[in-house]
């Protein structure tokens, strides 16, 4: 990858001979992926072109040239197949590019005989969140302090959109999201594919929190909070995408101020699909010093049929009522 580049231009067909890709580092994806597997069959690696047809140009329901417009890497072990692209920066082991996520690919062997391969990606990617809460109530805002971590497709997805940004550009697009100014940005492994993205950074809010007479109302997932359930419609006939497995992870503690002790906590509660395909849950505690939020949302299909649906959208329903209740604190007597 650090020594040839692709033009990303999908094909299952190589546009030049190899040895002038070799000569002149660069190519589209054919190019370089029918490369690497050269390399690799020279290397004594059994891996052979996996053809597939990308979610833009649909489901190949039959294997023929016409079906298919992307070529992978295939590499086969006992019992099991890698998934590799060496056209893709940020791509790793069984991390492919999301547009090469389509159902079904083909092998290619070099005996002519083939075989289909499921692209679904069944490795879990993880998204973390940690956050950190200070109330300041003699300036009305809030300082937090976040890390965040990704692995697997949500690193490759942030990566890519981070390839061309500058952190002020990272910078600027938080405080669109957040609304909110951001400091003391960091990031580390943007490029090093082997460790978890991590990102810390601090915000600092106005109006996060409501003080009337001796009380104060917060949000239990502050930022993170779901305003509005994303399934709208009453019924669907169609399966649900969510790309790749996922769990998404926050934790947040915030600091009780000095001379307030907890008067409520919205209770701690699971709520799960029929099939498990999407659950839900969080843990709300505290002690003396600190409010303790662990809320959970897991992706543990890539696919979900439609008749899910129904129970998807009522577990994000429950969500967005979490997101809009209150912790309330009260001065003490």
């Amino acid at each position: 990858k650090s020594n040839f580049t692709s033009n990303m231009i999908a094909s299952i067909y190589a546009s030049k001979n190899l040895k002038d890709v070799f000569k002149t580092k660069t190519g589209n994806v054919a190019d370089v992926n029918l490369l690497t597997i050269a390399l690799m069959k020279a290397a004594k690696i059994n891996a052979n072109p996996l053809v597939l047809s990308t979610r833009s140009k649909g489901i190949a329901y039959m294997p023929s040239t016409d079906a298919f417009n992307n070529v992978i890497i295939g590499v086969e072990l006992p019992g099991k197949i890698l998934l590799y692209d060496a056209s893709s920066k940020f791509s790793t082991k069984n991390i492919i590019p999301i547009h090469n996520l389509n159902w079904m690919g083909r092998l290619i062997r070099d005996d002519d005989t083939s075989k289909d391969i499921l692209l679904e990606p069944s490795v879990e990617s993880k998204y973390t969140v940690n956050a950190t809460i200070n109330l300041q109530l003699d300036k009305g805002v809030s300082v937090t302090k976040i890390r965040k971590t990704y692995s697997n497709y949500e690193a490759l997805t942030r990566r890519n959109r981070y390839e061309d940004w500058s952190e002020d550009k990272v910078v600027e697009q938080y405080e669109s999201n957040y609304k909110a100014p951001i400091t003391n940005y960091e990031s580390a492994n943007r490029n090093n594919i082997q460790e978890l993205l991590e990102e810390n950074f601090t915000i600092t809010k106005e109006a996060s929190f409501d003080q009337i007479g001796n009380k104060l109302y917060l949000s239990p997932l502050s930022f993170f909070g779901w305003n509005e359930n994303p399934f709208k419609e009453e019924n669907r006939t169609y399966p649900i995408d969510f790309v790749y497995p996922n769990s998404n992870t926050y934790s947040i503690n915030i600091a009780i101020p000095q001379g307030y002790e907890v008067d409520f906590l919205p209770k701690s509660k699971k709520f799960m699909t029929g099939s498990n395909s999407v659950e839900a849950k969080w843990i709300v505690g505290n002690d003396d010093k600190i409010i303790r939020v662990r809320f959970n949302i897991d992706y543990n299909k890539a696919f979900v049929e439609a008749k899910e649906y129904v129970d998807i959208k009522s577990v994000f329903e429950q969500i967005v009522k979490f997101s809009d209740e209150k912790i309330v604190l009260k001065k003490k007597s």
